[in-house]
């Protein structure tokens, strides 16, 4: 099966989705994604320009690519049918393709995923829909989780001027530096544990900046009191080996009755930096550039 779904790209080729044997390649602009409808529908590639931005299974055989959890963590046990099993094709029309999981009995839901392709800035929209099979009321939260290579900077706006980040049962939390109200993540290989920090974001970005690219995850601003008990809106986790990094967003926590869904939107950006652009934390134009590409022009 091979489907198209056109996209202009920045010089005007036109572009779109294609699909075979349950895997989906969109292209809009220089941005080309990978869907793997095979496990869980999980985005398995992000190339911008043919340089690759996700984590893939080389560095991990289980965490690679982008996913989608239940949120809070440590309330689900498992996501083996929502996070790794096959997604059925659902439709696909304009520049948008939907897949949709199976019934996850254990947990008692379904997800699906829909993406859409957005000419007008070359960028992705992925489009989460949560909803509740049991015929009783569950609480959850959608939780974005995607993996790049370490070795880049990873940043992001903090909430509040005091705010400092927090650890998580009892892990470091990464060794960050704070300036210009922005948290800033610069690899550090010299721990031999998991580290990982949480904290409330603000503006609604994360964004991760590595070998000349800029991968940037825009995703709507909750207040902390909307968040997951024990969790935080902005997440940001380093493995043992510190060969991945997790780039981590949570929505709004919610009570959904029987037969009810919630959705989450995220869109997704990826653009070439300028060579003289440095990737050093406290670098104000960096942070200027992710604004002006998400809109956020403070």
């Amino acid at each position: 099966m091979i489907l198209m779904i056109g996209c202009l790209s920045v010089t005007g080729q036109t572009k779109g989705v294609s699909g075979k044997n349950g895997t989906y390649m969109l292209q809009c602009g220089d941005m080309e994604m990978v869907v793997d409808g095979n496990i869980g529908a999980r985005v398995v590639s992000v190339k911008l320009n043919g340089t690759e931005i996700l984590g893939s299974k080389e560095l991990h055989p289980n965490s690679y690519g982008s996913t989608l959890w239940l949120g809070p963590q440590g309330k689900w046990s498992g996501h083996k049918v929502l996070d790794a099993s096959a997604y059925d094709l659902e439709s696909y029309y304009n520049r948008n393709l939907r897949l949709k999981s199976m019934n996850d009995s254990l947990n008692g839901f379904t997800i699906s995923k829909q993406f859409s392709l957005i000419p007008s800035d070359s960028s992705i929209a992925i489009e989460y829909k949560i909803t509740n099979i049991l015929e009783e009321t569950q609480e959850v939260s959608p939780w974005e989780v995607t993996r790049v290579p370490t070795g880049g900077l990873a940043f992001f706006p903090k909430g509040f001027p005091n705010d400092t980040p927090s650890g998580h049962k009892g892990l470091p939390y990464l060794k960050i530096k704070d300036s210009l109200g922005i948290i800033w993540y610069p690899y550090d290989s010299s721990t031999d544990s998991r580290e990982k920090l949480f904290m409330d974001g603000s503006e609604g970005w994360l964004a991760y900046a590595r070998n000349g690219t800029l991968f940037i995850k825009k995703f709507p601003i909750i207040d902390p009191s909307e968040a997951a008990p024990g969790e935080k809106n902005v997440e940001i986790y380093a493995n043992k080996e510190k060969t991945y990094l997790e780039l981590e967003n949570q929505g709004r926590y919610q009570i959904l009755s029987p037969g009810n869904s919630l959705y989450y939107e995220v869109v997704w950006y990826a653009r070439q930096l300028p060579p003289d652009l440095k990737l050093n934390p406290g670098n104000k134009a960096l942070v200027d550039f992710v604004r002006e590409v998400v809109g956020k022009r403070l």
